[in-house]
C-alpha cells in the first residue's frame, strides 16, 4: 500500500553498442542491419515504504525485454524506513539483448505513472 506523499522517480539506462574501433559498422551486400525491438512500456513493482521496515533493494517487472529484478535505490537513503519522512524510490532499468527503451519509453512504479530518465 503506498504512503501519502511517497514520491517514485523511474531511471531508465540506454545502451548503445559500436564495435571496438568506435564506429557504427553497416553490413555489406546489401543487408540490413537488425533492429531492436522497441520497449513502450515498463510496469515496475516495488515494496512501498513502511515505518521501520528495510528498504527494498530489487524491483520486479514481467515486461518483455526488460533485465529481471532491477536494482532500486533511496533517497534518503535510511536503514529503515521513518514516519513523517517522504521517500523517493529510484529504479534503473536494463534493456535485455536486441530490445530497447526509446524517449517514448513510459513507466509505472505500483500502477503509478512515473518519470522517465533516458
Amino acid at each position: 500500500m503506498d504512503n501519502p506523499g511517497t514520491e517514485y522517480m523511474f531511471e531508465a539506462e540506454a545502451e548503445v553498442k559500436i564495435d571496438g574501433t568506435g564506429e557504427i559498422k553497416i553490413p555489406s551486400g546489401g543487408d540490413t542491419p537488425s533492429e531492436d525491438t522497441a520497449i513502450p512500456s515498463v510496469a515496475l513493482t516495488v515494496t512501498a515504504p513502511t515505518i521501520g521496515a528495510t528498504p527494498a533493494t530489487t524491483a520486479t517487472t514481467t515486461t518483455t525485454g526488460v533485465v529481471a529484478n532491477p536494482a532500486v535505490t533511496w533517497d534518503p537513503a535510511d536503514s529503515t524506513f521513518a514516519k513523517n519522512q517522504a521517500y523517493k524510490a529510484s529504479v534503473t532499468l536494463s534493456a535485455d539483448s536486441g530490445y530497447k527503451f526509446t524517449d517514448s519509453t513510459t513507466a509505472t512504479i505500483n500502477g503509478k505513472n512515473c518519470y522517465c530518465n533516458t
